[in-house]
């Protein structure tokens, strides 16, 4: 079965994923930089630069680290042999997996194992929990490399898995470089704990709808009466005459901002806004609870799940 992954008020391609029941594993806490120990420079037999200062939390990216061996033995990735329609790749004839690494009817396809390093220990990696969970996944831009890199969830994860390959590295005489990326997972519904129904200045719900796919958002509808305040002075109080969406919800001290959207789900306007993680969205039912409340809004506001994203600008 075969589904499409789609998040309201973001221009992204869809992504196609396996609709399997999924395990529930908590999403790992993000961690500081602050804690992050490794300093840059050189060990023995290899050398580390770290490049966390750059990060977009709202697309769950935390920044990278490349980690450098000082050996002559290359780094190899192993590659795919076929593409997504599972036809050979071009020049890819006579390759084959190893039958000892992966059986010729191996279910999970012949390109199971493309992206990842040759030699490095993955099952000793996840069971560590240093590896981004990648089974099942629609991020397989993220889990499938080309180059050397590993994907991390956590910041706190960085320094023992930069001391790992950093030994390896070592003790196999590896030169090359392994970019270590830190993403935030999507995580899972099962990981959201705030109890659905009333609360105080809100009611919430999972968000449902033709523009909404199922468990990939939730609603929270107001019990007052005001509307989304316009945040730019001298827009008028009619959503529809507004030429600006940008909205301020909340009472007059320190309200949240947001974009207001016209929704085939909750019509004819509905609020949007966005995390990454599951594993984020009690924080955002307890921030945008409290400005429904002290706001006295109604309206409808949704908390959608996007997952790890990337944009790029041509």
């Amino acid at each position: 079965m075969r589904c499409f992954r789609h998040v309201p008020g973001l221009a992204i391609i869809a992504v196609l994923t396996a609709c399997a029941p999924r395990v529930v594993r908590p999403t790992p806490e993000m961690g500081r930089v602050e804690d992050v120990r490794t300093q840059d420079g050189d060990y023995d037999g290899y050398s580390v630069a770290k490049h966390l200062a750059r990060q977009q939390p709202d697309q769950g990216a935390y920044g990278h680290v490349v980690v450098t061996g000082h050996g002559q033995r290359p780094i190899v990735v192993r590659q795919r042999t076929r593409r997504v329609d599972g036809m050979p790749l071009s020049g890819s004839v006579g390759l084959r997996i190893d039958p000892i690494v992966m059986r010729p009817d191996d279910p999970r396809g012949p390109d199971f194992l493309a992206g990842r390093i040759l030699g490095l220990d993955y099952a000793f990696m996840k069971q560590q929990g240093w590896l981004f969970p990648c089974e099942p996944s629609d991020t397989t831009w993220l889990c499938y490399r080309t180059s050397p890199e590993l994907i991390t969830p956590s910041l706190a994860s960085l320094d023992p898995l930069i001391a790992y390959l950093g030994r390896w590295m070592k003790h196999g005489g590896y030169g090359g470089t392994i970019t270590i990326s830190v993403w935030r997972p999507q995580g899972s519904p099962e990981e959201i704990r705030t109890p659905f129904g009333k609360h105080d200045g809100f009611t919430l719900s999972w968000a449902q709808g033709p523009d909404v796919r199922e468990r990939t958002a939730v609603a929270l509808t107001g019990h007052g009466t005001r509307l989304f305040a316009p945040r730019e002075e001298g827009q008028p109080e009619a959503y529809e005459q507004r030429g600006n969406t940008a909205v301020l919800i909340g009472g007059p001290e320190a309200p949240g901002t947001a974009l207001l959207s016209r929704s085939k789900s909750y019509p004819p306007y509905a609020v949007f806004v966005h995390v990454v993680s599951y594993a984020d969205v009690d924080a955002a039912i307890e921030q945008w609870g409290r400005h429904l409340r002290e706001g006295e809004h109604q309206g409808t506001l949704v908390i959608a799940v996007s997952g790890p994203w990337y944009f790029q600008t041509l």
